[in-house]
């Protein structure tokens, strides 16, 4: 229908939808009583003609009253309807009135009604039908690709997401689906400090603690992690990206003075290893003073932790050094299956 942006070397008239529209199997080929005008604030004129004989230099901005009829006709007589694109130039006036008048038929009709698009969305929205459609949804091309059965890699990661979560919200969200360990005990607060130094500085992102039930796993790491050991972990570390080994069975492996050494310089345990290092760990005193909000925390989320250890949370880890928190909650992974704590 040509450029919807010429308005300077161009007469602008309305006129019908040409040619078959295959959804709607419609030919809709007339034009009665539509507007056309030079400037965009001088209407000229009406004047009925046929799609087949508009002139070079006029371009078409809307349909006409007969495309409004057939088109509300199939409306009424459907089940479903997806509306993607306006019918013109619906932001300027008298070529919104296809537009409009398309709008009120969806919102009269019985019928399960979806507008995708932006455009589609700002005139049904112009039209103040917006409340009477089922669904209105800003993606236009993207919903068009969905109807046509491509994938949508937005779509497909967040089905990915969700049915990961049904599976693990389950878990950890009702009771009866986390089988109690009686060795798993909270974390003490040394231990719960050194987790809080492992997430602030990251570690999580190159190591997991999840050793799943498959053979290379567990002849690696170990015996193969259970739901009911990460029951008093606020957020739980589990998870499947690896730039280093998992750490779920670490605790006990190496003796402290290992971790002493790999921490202050990876190179000298590992050749090759990209890990930073961590040496000021080794001077930099805990700031005990957070380690009793930290159990506080937890208590209301479930732990149990009495008021008891909470008061003496402070005295516990006073003078110790952030390395020594660390080596600690290292020291602790995995090791409450076998009952160590």
């Amino acid at each position: 229908m040509g450029s919807r942006y010429d308005f300077t070397t161009k007469l602008l008239f309305a006129v019908d939808v040409s040619g078959s529209m295959e959804a709607l199997n419609l030919s809709v080929k007339t034009v009665t009583g539509v507007q056309y005008r030079t400037r965009l604030d001088a209407v000229k004129s009406t004047f009925a003609e046929f799609v087949s004989q508009r002139p070079d230099d006029l371009m078409g901005l809307d349909i006409g009253p007969a495309s409004v009829l057939l088109i509300s006709d199939v409306i009424m007589q459907s089940k479903t309807i997806f509306w993607n694109g306006p019918m013109g130039l619906f932001e300027v006036p008298p070529f919104d009135k296809g537009t409009m008048a398309v709008a009120a038929a969806l919102a009269q009709s019985p019928a399960v009604t979806i507008v995708g698009g932006g455009d589609s969305v700002a005139a049904v929205k112009r039209s103040g039908y917006a409340d009477a459609i089922s669904h209105v949804s800003t993606g236009g091309g993207a919903s068009l690709e969905f109807l046509e059965g491509k994938e949508l890699p937005g779509l497909a990661a967040l089905a990915v997401i969700v049915a990961s979560l049904f599976e693990i919200i389950p878990t950890f969200l009702i009771k009866s689906n986390v089988p109690t360990i009686s060795t798993v005990t909270p974390y003490t607060p040394l231990e719960l400090a050194g987790r809080d130094i492992y997430l602030a500085e990251g570690c999580y992102n190159c190591h997991s603690q999840m050793v799943r039930p498959i053979r290379a796993e567990t002849e690696r790491y170990g015996e193969y992690s259970k739901p009911g050991e990460f029951v008093w972990d606020h957020p739980f570390q589990w998870g499947s990206r690896r730039i280093g080994p998992d750490l779920h069975r670490v605790g006990g492996k190496y003796p402290d003075l290992w971790h002493v050494r790999h921490m202050d310089d990876p190179r000298a345990i590992t050749a090759g290893s990209i890990m930073p290092a961590y040496p000021w760990m080794l001077t930099k005193e805990l700031d005990f003073d957070i380690v009793q909000p930290i159990m506080r925390a937890h208590q209301i989320l479930g732990v149990p932790y009495s008021d008891e250890q909470i008061e003496g949370a402070a005295a516990a880890v006073q003078g110790k050094t952030e390395m020594e928190a660390l080596i600690a909650y290292l020291q602790d992974l995995g090791t409450n299956m076998q009952g160590k704590r």
